[in-house]
């Protein structure tokens, strides 16, 4: 008798253990999969070329504040497609070392991002982009507000700080091309702007 209680004992305390496991084996390791929520910023530069309407061609160059909002879904394991906006403030940039006025530009549209292994960090990124800018303007040069075209890249590095949560770091170049038009003699023209940038973001998956 004394042997059969043992046992029916270590049958309880078997269960008992096994109960208080099998949750953490349902929960699964953590890994990017279902909703993704990232928002980003950071420091940058604002690069590239004006093509004014009446003047010659200007290099333009300035720092740079970049931002980001994706939301998405995970559509195979690590593969992440959605939609966000990728926007950029040039602090007062200069055409030619003209100063021209802080530029503000808006990109938005589809993404993908893909993490090499989803139960760890490093991942890479890209999105097409339809822009919309403003240029702040100066006795110089005039305001001028347009439309345009854009693309992004990046790759960064995502740790756990939570079991859903994840901050990085994620190195992100982008290039907006806007066609710009404005009130006073000389703003039209077109601009091109590559700014490179790195951000600190954070990331938000929910499982499905």
């Amino acid at each position: 008798m004394g042997r059969a209680c043992s046992s029916s004992s270590s049958q309880v305390s078997a269960a008992t253990t096994a109960g208080v496991a099998s949750p953490a084996r349902a929960d699964g390791p953590r890994q990017h999969h279902g909703l993704y929520l990232r928002v980003g910023l950071g420091p940058g530069l604002a690069l590239g070329t004006a093509h004014p309407d009446a003047g010659p061609r200007g290099a333009v160059r300035g720092p740079a504040v970049s931002t980001e909002l994706a939301v998405g879904v995970t559509v195979r394991p690590g593969l992440v497609v959605g939609a966000g906006t990728f926007p950029m403030i040039a602090i007062g940039p200069s055409y030619d070392g003209t100063d021209v006025g802080s530029h503000h530009v808006s990109a938005t549209g589809p993404f993908v991002d893909y993490y090499v292994d989803p139960q760890r960090g490093l991942h890479v990124q890209g999105g097409v982009l339809l822009a919309a800018g403003y240029r702040g303007g100066t006795d110089a040069v005039g305001a001028a507000f347009g439309l345009g075209l854009g693309a992004s890249v990046g790759v960064g590095y995502d740790r756990w700080v939570g079991r859903r949560l994840s901050v990085g770091a994620l190195a992100r170049v982008t290039h907006y091309r806007l066609g710009l038009n404005g009130d006073d003699a000389g703003a039209d023209g077109t601009v091109a702007l590559t700014a490179p940038s790195l951000l600190l973001t954070l990331t938000f998956n929910g499982r499905k």
